[in-house]
């Protein structure tokens, strides 16, 4: 089943009609935008960050490693 239209512009649109709210649009940006790297730096961080803090429970839980 294809619900490839199950988010339009326009669907939002008129629901958004509908319920007397808002519609709003965004675009996508370019894509060599600086954004994107800043994006990904900060989601690798953040993966290294969690995966050492799931290191430390997983000791300090007693667990063993493989």
């Amino acid at each position: 089943m294809d619900n490839s239209d199950e988010n339009s512009p326009l669907k939002s649109a008129a629901i958004a009609a509908l319920l007397g709210v808002p519609s709003r649009t965004y675009t996508r940006t370019r894509d060599a935008h600086p954004i994107y790297q800043m994006v990904g730096q900060v989601a690798s961080e953040w993966a290294h960050l969690e995966h050492l803090l799931d290191e430390l429970i997983w000791r300090l839980a007693g667990g063993t490693e493989s």
